[in-house]
C-alpha cells in the first residue's frame, strides 16, 4: 500500500484544513493595510529587493523602450556610480542627507554633473512610483545646485610632479598613468591589462566606452618610458580582465597626504587647487606647452568642446608666455635688444646650418657668427634654437628689415 503522506487524498485534506488559517492571515493582512498600519505587500517586497537589482530592472525596462543607447548607458553608469560612493544597498539607506553629503565631494564635478546625477537618481525611484512599489520620491525635497562655484585647478610643475611620485611607492605608478595619459580618477581604476596594447612599434591603452565619462571608447597614446613602467609592474599570472592599479588607487585623503609629504601645496595663494583632477590638468598644460596642434590636444582630452581644452583645462601660468614675445620679430632699425640668455653658444657646440634665400648660395664657412659676430643679427628664438640674420653689410640686396623679401637665417 502506499505510504499515507503521498495519497492525493490526504495531502488535499491537509491543505483544506489550513486554508482558514491563511484566509484569515490574508483578511488581517488586508484590514492592516487599509488601517494605515502596514505598508502594501508591493511596498514591503521592493523594500527586501538590492537597489542594484532595481536599477538593472529600471535600465532594461528604458532599453526595451527603445530610449537612445547613450541615455541608458550614462543613467547606468551615473547610478551604479551612486550606489557605490554613497553606500546605498537598499531602499532604506536613500537619505538627502546621504546625497548631499556625496555631492559635496571635491570629485563630483561641476554643477551641470551634480544635477545630473540628481536627475538619474529621482527618475529611478520616479519610475518605482508610478510600479506602484514606492509611495514617496526620497530625494524630491534635495534642490538641484545653483551656480556652484566651479573649482579652479592648477598644473603641476615637472619639479613637483617627480616629488610626488618620489613620496611613494604604492601608488607611484597610478600618479605617473594619470599623468601622462589625463585619464580621470574613475577611468584609471577600471584599467585592464587587455586595454595594453601595442601594434608596428607604437603602444596604447584602449580606453573601453563603459568605463569613459562620455561612455565613448578611446585610444590613448603611451610614452614608451610609462610604457615600461606599466610592464614592469605586471604580475607574471595578471590575465586579461585583471585590474592594472588594483590596490594602487589612492583616496582621495591619501592623495592630500603625499601631497603634503611632497611638500605641495593643495591650495595655492590664489586659490587655486591641486587635487587629483588637477593631474588631467597637468596633462594639458604640458601637452600645450610641446607647441602640439591645438586639435591634438584636444583630442588626447578627449573634449567635444575645444573651449574647454584651452579655456579650463590650460594652466596660463605655466605658458610660456614670455618666450613666445621675445620671439616676435623686431620692427625697428638696429641689432634687437638681447635678452641676458640671448648669448651664442660657444663654436662648434651645436649643430647649424643655413638656408639661402631668393638663390643666395651658402654661406662660406668664414662668416658664421663666431667669425664675425658683427655681420650677423640675433633676431630671436625659434622652435629649433636660436635663429640669426646675416645684416647687409655682407649680403647685398638684404635689408634689415627684409622690405625684398624673407632674410637668410642661420639655425642653432
Amino acid at each position: 500500500l502506499p505510504d499515507r503522506n503521498d495519497d492525493p487524498m490526504t495531502a488535499a485534506l491537509a491543505e483544506l484544513r489550513r486554508q482558514p488559517t491563511k484566509l484569515s492571515d490574508l483578511v488581517a493582512e488586508a484590514e492592516k493595510e487599509a488601517a494605515g498600519m502596514l505598508p502594501p505587500k508591493a511596498l514591503r517586497e521592493t523594500a527586501k529587493v538590492a537597489l542594484a537589482e532595481l536599477v538593472a530592472e529600471y535600465i532594461d525596462d528604458l532599453t526595451a523602450s527603445g530610449r537612445d543607447p547613450r541615455h541608458y548607458n550614462q543613467t547606468r553608469f551615473r547610478l551604479e556610480r551612486l550606489l557605490k560612493e554613497c553606500r546605498w544597498t537598499r531602499l532604506a539607506d536613500v537619505t538627502p542627507e546621504s546625497f548631499m553629503k556625496w555631492r559635496a565631494r571635491e570629485d563630483v564635478g561641476s554643477s551641470k554633473t551634480a544635477n545630473e546625477y540628481l536627475i538619474a537618481a529621482r527618475a529611478l525611484f520616479n519610475w518605482l512610483i508610478k510600479a506602484d512599489r514606492l509611495v514617496l520620491n526620497p530625494l524630491r525635497h534635495v534642490e538641484k545646485v545653483q551656480n556652484r562655484k566651479e573649482r579652479e585647478r592648477r598644473a603641476l610643475t615637472l619639479e613637483e610632479a617627480r616629488k610626488l611620485i618620489a613620496t611613494t611607492k604604492r601608488y607611484a605608478l597610478a600618479y605617473s598613468v594619470a599623468l601622462y595619459t589625463g585619464l580621470r580618477r574613475g577611468e584609471l581604476g577600471q584599467l585592464q591589462w587587455g586595454d595594453v596594447r601595442q601594434h608596428d612599434g607604437k603602444a596604447w591603452l584602449e580606453v573601453r566606452g563603459a568605463t569613459t565619462k562620455n561612455r565613448k571608447s578611446a585610444r590613448i597614446p603611451l610614452k614608451k618610458a610609462l610604457l615600461a613602467e606599466i610592464l614592469a609592474a605586471k604580475p607574471s599570472d595578471a590575465g586579461a580582465g585583471d585590474f592594472i592599479l588594483k590596490g594602487k588607487m589612492p583616496k582621495i585623503e591619501y592623495f592630500r597626504d603625499d601631497l603634503k609629504r611632497a611638500e605641495i601645496p593643495y591650495q595655492d595663494e590664489e586659490g587655486r587647487y591641486a587635487d587629483f583632477h588637477s593631474l588631467r590638468v597637468t596633462y594639458d598644460t604640458w601637452l600645450q606647452n610641446t607647441k602640439a596642434a591645438p586639435r591634438v590636444v584636444q583630442e588626447l582630452m578627449r573634449h567635444s568642446d575645444p573651449r574647454l581644452t584651452h579655456m579650463v583645462y590650460t594652466d596660463t601660468a605655466q605658458l610660456p608666455l614670455f618666450e613666445a614675445v621675445d620671439s616676435l620679430p623686431w620692427i625697428g632699425e638696429g641689432s634687437t635688444a638681447p635678452s641676458e640668455s640671448e648669448e651664442l653658444p660657444e663654436k662648434g657646440t651645436k649643430k647649424w646650418t643655413t638656408i639661402p634665400v631668393q638663390g643666395w648660395p651658402e654661406l662660406a664657412q668664414d662668416d658664421d657668427p663666431w667669425t664675425n659676430p658683427d655681420r650677423w643679427e640675433l633676431v630671436g628664438y625659434e622652435s629649433s634654437g636660436l635663429a640669426l640674420a646675416w645684416d647687409d653689410s655682407g649680403c647685398p640686396g638684404l635689408d634689415k628689415t627684409g622690405a625684398n623679401g624673407a632674410r637668410t637665417r642661420f639655425y642653432i
